[in-house]
């Protein structure tokens, strides 16, 4: 039976589209689709086999930011957003250090485009790390414990 979609919306946050209806829920779940997305290895392998009708285009497409190296910035006590590439953004507001959606290192079937903009040691104090799919959540888990010993990642790393 498929679960009920709703909206939930924060009316005292102004959008930029004034008819936004909110972010859609399936169930007590954020969701971009008409159900929620379960991943699993059959998923994974059907995403990376199947056609991709923008592969040529990103073929030719070369255009690359300028990697700037933050690690100034991280050292400093300064509120700060750094884009770290791919969507992976920390942000230390308030004495607080959020990692966004953390890829630090290319894997099977993800590939990122440029360097880091500092040493993956650089990035420690992390206040809390928030993961976008469970997928994400698990190759990054194993790719922070190759480290772990020499830096202080976040705490849903340190499990």
């Amino acid at each position: 039976m498929a679960q009920r979609i709703t909206r939930l919306t924060n009316p005292a946050l102004p959008s930029a589209r004034p008819d936004y209806p909110g972010n859609k829920l399936v169930g007590n779940q954020f969701a971009n689709g008409e159900e929620l997305f379960e991943p699993s290895f059959a998923s994974l392998l059907k995403w990376q086999l199947a056609a991709n009708p923008q592969k040529e285009e990103k073929k030719r497409d070369h255009w690359v930011p300028a990697v700037v190296d933050c690690t100034g910035a991280l050292a400093a006590a300064d509120d700060v957003l750094v884009w770290l590439g791919h969507a992976t953004f920390l942000l230390r507001v308030a004495g607080l250090t959020l990692l966004f959606d953390p890829m630090l290192f290319s894997s099977l079937g993800l590939r990122r485009r440029h360097a880091l903009p500092c040493q993956p040691e650089d990035l420690t104090g992390m206040t809390t790390c928030y993961f976008r799919m469970a997928t994400a959540t698990t190759w990054t888990k194993s790719l922070f414990s190759s480290w772990r010993s020499k830096t202080r990642p976040c705490g849903c790393c340190r499990r």
